[in-house]
């Protein structure tokens, strides 16, 4: 018996990777600023609050305008809230409509309740992008338990990385919780990525996930995309070398988010658009 290569699946193409990069990393955002905003002092905290929630609200607007264009009739795509019950799609977009509302107004009137709201739409649109992706059942690279949480983990540190870059480009400062932060979400995403790739041994998984598991494709990723940005915020966060910081810290700082965003896109990117999938007919003579 020889295992036949894999196809791969070509329902979803780039507008699906650019909503689920956009609106991870939007989700990641508002919930890290939320946390430095609301339990941590920081410099210029409100005015920031309120301008990094309309970018998180505008990316997660675009990345779903993208899907819907895609299809071709855009009015289409009305029908995803039809199923709240069964589909995580319709999830996603519910999230996304009590996520943007309760955001807004929460800038505009302040209050922990509506935060709250916020705050949990936001996970909940998080999660449910990786469910839609789980759920998907004729792709096998898909249908393995940690799928949900490397969406949470891959919003997380690209979420934290725009937050360096908008940060220190817009030269409000280099805070030292966001590059904390940023390292732990960079490990976390190393950790989860890593385990998805040694998941499984079955050779209908091994041959999916090839292309991910590369050498060239691994350095890429996990090498510059979250080590590279965890060697560059590390002396940061420890305090060291001072001089160092005050010189090139800012510049060092955005870099290393830049690469936490290109690392994201290309993990998003690669598990849509480079796995294969097998329909029960993975062997053959």
């Amino acid at each position: 018996m020889q295992l036949i290569s894999p196809m791969k699946q070509r329902v979803w193409r780039w507008p699906a990777v650019a909503n689920f990069f956009l609106g991870g990393m939007a989700g990641g955002l508002y919930l890290i600023q939320s946390v430095l905003t609301h339990f941590v002092n920081t410099p210029k905290g409100n005015s920031l609050f309120v301008k990094f929630t309309l970018v998180a609200s505008a990316l997660i607007l675009l990345g779903l305008l993208l899907v819907g264009l895609e299809a071709g009739r855009p009015t289409r795509g009305l029908y995803v809230f039809r199923e709240p019950r069964r589909s995580w799609m319709s999830r996603e977009a519910w999230a996304a409509v009590v996520f943007v509302p309760a955001a807004i107004l929460n800038c505009i009137i302040p209050n922990l309740v509506v935060l709250s709201v916020a705050i949990c739409a936001a996970f909940f649109f998080m999660v449910s992008q990786g469910l839609i992706v789980y759920s998907a059942r004729g792709v096998t690279a898909w249908n393995v338990p940690i799928i949900p949480l490397f969406f949470i983990s891959s919003g997380l540190a690209t979420g934290s990385g725009l937050f360096l870059l908008l940060t220190t480009v817009a030269g409000l400062g280099l805070n030292k919780t966001v590059v904390a932060i940023s390292i732990c979400s960079a490990g976390l995403n190393i950790l989860v990525w890593f385990t998805y790739l040694k998941w499984s041994k079955t050779p209908e998984f091994l041959a999916s996930t090839e292309r991910l598991r590369r050498p060239i494709s691994m350095f890429i990723t996990l090498g510059l995309g979250h080590l590279l940005p965890l060697l560059i915020l590390l002396p940061m966060a420890m305090g060291l070398n001072e001089l160092l910081i005050r010189q090139i810290g800012e510049n060092a700082a955005a870099f290393a988010g830049l690469l936490l965003i290109w690392a994201g896109m290309l993990q998003k990117s690669g598990l849509i658009l480079k796995t294969g999938y097998f329909r029960g007919i993975g062997f053959g003579e």
